[in-house]
């Protein structure tokens, strides 16, 4: 079977619980979608008092929700497993994937899926269209991007996940580091200190996730959206080296 095959078999064997209770998939989905958007009529509120705060406007603000909702949801939505890191290493029933012939990593990611999320993606297209001020016609250019950010937020999310190999009972810390990402995606950056923009963009790259792709829409760059993408390879690449390491890390401790 090949990778992207097999990627689809897990998929699949993740999804087939939601299938066979879709009532109940609909109304977490719901919740999620309605709570979405009580919480940014603040933002609306508070952008039909003051205009605008250092150039960012409602439709700004919209966008980079959208974005963050489409990324955040896609990610634990189909690939919520990797989340379990912690537990699996700490109880060991890490060892059932690594005796697998295939790689562990895309059957823990596929492991589990939060089904609340489904209704943060469905929640981007309102963030986009309604209140961003998008037309249909950006829809291909605004897919694309939002793949690459939901691709960033996903491989820093192995790489936070993957601190549990090295830190025993890691689990809550990894969920800590996880909310400060997700946390600092929300937050209009634009006009932050250059010391925090670096953060953003190195340790914690929610730059990528939410100010690049709000960038892109506003501006589109050619380059930029190259510089994005190349961002999406890095991050990806260098959670798969973290977590095969932590991963070699765990063996040997297993086998002394």
């Amino acid at each position: 079977m090949t990778l992207p095959a097999y990627v689809l078999a897990l998929l699949a064997a993740n999804l087939r619980e939601h299938y066979s209770n879709a009532g109940r998939a609909l109304i977490f989905a719901g919740f999620m979608f309605a709570q979405n958007l009580i919480f940014f009529l603040a933002w609306v509120f508070f952008f039909g008092s003051v205009g605008e705060v250092q150039g960012w406007r409602l439709q700004d603000v919209s966008m980079l929700y959208g974005f963050l909702a489409f990324a955040f949801g896609v990610a634990l939505f189909l690939c919520d497993g990797i989340r379990t890191l912690p537990l699996c290493i700490q109880d060991g029933s890490l060892d059932a994937l690594i005796v697998r012939p295939r790689h562990p990593l895309p059957a823990l990611m596929f492991s589990r899926s939060s089904v609340s999320s489904l209704g943060d993606v469905l929640s981007a297209p309102l963030y986009w269209f309604v209140f961003g001020g998008l037309t249909v016609d950006r829809l291909p250019v605004l897919l694309g991007v939002a793949l690459l950010a939901a691709a960033v937020l996903q491989a820093a999310t192995v790489l936070t996940y993957s601190v549990a190999f090295w830190l025993s009972g890691g689990g809550r810390f990894s969920d800590q580091l996880f909310e400060i990402l997700i946390i600092a995606a929300a937050v209009p950056q634009h006009g932050q200190p250059l010391g925090i923009k670096l953060v953003l963009f190195t340790a914690i790259p929610a730059g990528f996730v939410t100010l690049i792709p709000v960038s892109l829409m506003r501006n589109f760059d050619a380059w930029l959206l190259a510089g994005l993408a190349a961002a999406a390879l890095a991050y990806a690449a260098a959670a798969v080296l973290v977590f095969n390491a932590g991963l070699k890390r765990y063996i040997s401790q297993a086998a002394s």
